[in-house]
């Protein structure tokens, strides 16, 4: 965990201290939210095109392969909750879950800007459920008498909390 934590710290700050200048993602200053077109082709002297072509083609196609499998994911938690788990397949129902939700996914890629709308959005929700109010929620469940049990719902409370204050905090920056 402290290898995984230093990782990630260390990965957020460098992104963030290249970028001192230009970190917010606004039409007023141009940038575009999205990092790998912010990395100059040519920094000092050393051609980085060719490194940053493989980490967008990269990019894109790990975007390809894992939508199909968030699509299965999503089209099982529908199936789940709207018809039971127990439930006959029906290639119908089937083809409709799949154009549904990727009519509705086309729809918001087509009429979204930038892709740094979306993970303003997507970051503002899941992050504070992923850092607080999950894991105070796993502990609840599984220490029914833990001696943390007040700080895990204090956590619980400040990332329900949180969740409202990115999203007016995310909202007022577009």
């Amino acid at each position: 965990m402290g290898t995984c934590i230093s990782m990630y710290f260390g990965v957020g700050v460098m992104g963030y201290l290249t970028f001192l200048e230009s970190n917010e993602p606004t039409r007023k200053s141009g940038v575009s939210g999205n990092v790998l077109t912010l990395y100059s082709a040519a920094t000092t002297g050393h051609d980085f095109s060719l490194v940053m072509d493989i980490l967008r083609a990269g990019y894109g196609i790990n975007l390809v392969l894992s939508y199909p499998v968030m699509l299965f994911e999503l089209r099982h938690v529908i199936e789940k909750y709207t018809v039971g788990e127990d439930a006959e397949y029906s290639f119908k129902r089937h083809m409709l879950q799949n154009t549904v939700v990727i009519g509705i996914c086309t729809i918001i890629a087509i009429k979204v800007e930038s892709v740094g709308t979306m993970f303003g959005l997507i970051g503002s929700t899941t992050s504070p459920a992923i850092v607080f109010i999950l894991p105070s929620i796993f502990y609840l469940k599984l220490r029914k008498d833990g001696k943390a049990r007040k700080l895990a719902m204090a956590l619980g409370v400040f990332g329900a909390l949180l969740v409202p204050f990115s999203l007016w905090s995310w909202a007022t920056s577009l």
